[in-house]
């Protein structure tokens, strides 16, 4: 078993669902991710003179890597959330529709999908109610 298998299942007891769903959107992102950095990496040069602000200044030291792994993998295991652990309520169905509907496509949503695909999707629009007390 893996380190990341032990720590998953120390901290999720019980419900090897949900073990197994965390446990692939790690292995999943993680692979993602590299392969992203890898090719940011030989573009840098390009990128680095993009007239896309939200390229520039890119240059550091530290590597985004643990960070976006565990943005992808939190999103993976919300998607993906087993029934037996799923909170099957108006708020809960209204943020995963969102998420997997709406959100950029640097996150993953839907343009990001199209620009993997080629295929354009419809676009589900979706409110959460949000009740104030």
């Amino acid at each position: 078993m893996s380190l990341m298998n032990e720590l998953i299942r120390s901290n999720v007891p019980n419900n090897p669902e949900l073990v197994e769903t965390i446990h692939l959107g790690y292995e999943k992102c993680a692979k993602e991710i590299l392969s992203k950095l890898k090719e940011f990496e030989a573009n840098r040069e390009n990128i680095g003179k993009s007239k896309n602000k939200a390229y520039q200044g890119l240059k550091t030291p530290c590597s985004p890597f643990a960070v976006l792994v565990s943005y992808c993998a939190l999103r993976h295991t919300f998607l993906n959330c087993p029934k037996n652990s799923w909170i099957n309520t108006e708020v809960c169905n209204n943020a995963r529709n969102y998420v997997n509907n709406c959100e950029p496509a640097q996150f993953g949503g839907p343009r990001h999908r199209e620009r993997k695909t080629g295929k354009s999707k419809t676009k589900i629009a979706t409110t959460a109610t949000v009740r104030n007390k």
